[in-house]
């Protein structure tokens, strides 16, 4: 059975700590041998799209505080993508470690 892409952490599958920076600050980085991750985030609002890409180490990016939709894929075919929604917050940075799972749901990020 194909994996899905998946996380681990505290306020869904993000930890978080506050930050000296206004905007949100989202890390990414993953467990996925071989394999390259993007999250997509699109701002439910606006439409706009953000995009963190990584082989593994962390990346990051900012994006504006709100209420996104999430979609995240590899380029590897046994790993189907995952959907879900996030919350980002002023003032707060976010980090994810994604993993594989057969198991995985619908994926809430952030608050």
């Amino acid at each position: 059975m194909p994996a899905r892409a998946d996380g681990t952490g505290g306020a869904g599958l993000f930890t978080q700590r506050s930050s000296k920076v206004e905007q949100p600050t989202i890390k990414v980085s993953h467990r996925l041998f071989d394999v390259t991750l993007t999250l997509e985030l699109t701002d439910i609002y606006t439409g706009r799209t953000f995009v963190a890409r990584t082989s593994g180490p962390p990346t990051s990016i900012t994006v504006p505080p709100g209420d996104y939709r999430v979609y995240v894929y590899g380029d590897d075919p046994t790993v189907r993508p995952n959907t879900g929604d996030a919350t980002f917050r002023r003032h707060t940075e976010y980090e994810a470690v994604f993993t594989s799972s057969p198991f995985a749901g619908r994926i809430h990020l952030g608050d």
